[in-house]
């Protein structure tokens, strides 16, 4: 009988042991994974484009929140002629970024119109969007939340629900 404890002891100090491990690794895998969305958001423009600031850029996005296989506007204003490049960022990181390059019109408008049809998008997507004018460039990004048709993500089923077990 002594043994028993002795070894069940033993045993719940490995399992404990090895629980903190895991949770110390699980939590260097998501700072490295932040750290590299960083790392493939992040614009790096060359020692001439001091003032970056002379190109100016807003975005507009025509829906805060959309569903999958929905369309969705991207309404971009810049300086007239503007080289854009449009890039849109998976919450995983392992997803590659849709990109789209373009040119704003004379009056420095740009509308993009695209349809998410990809389930590896679902969560917050960002938009990047960098324009470019007489080799100055200026980066602005903003975000919106791709959903499924079912459940939302932004909603959590209520506790008041009961869910019937599948019974044959």
């Amino acid at each position: 009988m002594f043994s028993k404890s002795i070894r069940n002891t033993a045993f719940t100090l490995i399992i404990l042991v090895l629980t903190a491990v895991g949770l110390e690794w699980n939590n260097q895998v998501v700072k490295n994974r932040r750290a590299e969305l960083a790392a493939n958001s992040s614009v790096v423009s060359s020692s001439n484009s001091k003032n970056s600031s002379s190109v100016s850029l807003e975005i507009t996005i025509d829906k805060p929140q959309i569903k999958v296989s929905e369309t969705f506007e991207l309404t971009i204003l810049t300086n007239p002629n503007a080289a854009l490049e449009i890039s849109l960022f998976s919450p995983k990181p392992d997803v590659t970024p849709i990109r789209t390059t373009a040119q704003a019109d004379g009056d420095g408008k740009y509308v993009y119109i695209y349809q998410m049809n990809d389930y590896n998008f679902l969560g917050r997507v960002v938009v990047e969007a960098v324009a470019t004018s007489n080799k100055k460039s200026t980066t602005i990004t903003d975000t919106f939340l791709l959903d499924t048709w079912g459940t939302s993500l932004t909603e959590s089923i209520p506790q008041f629900k009961y869910i019937y077990p599948l019974v044959p």
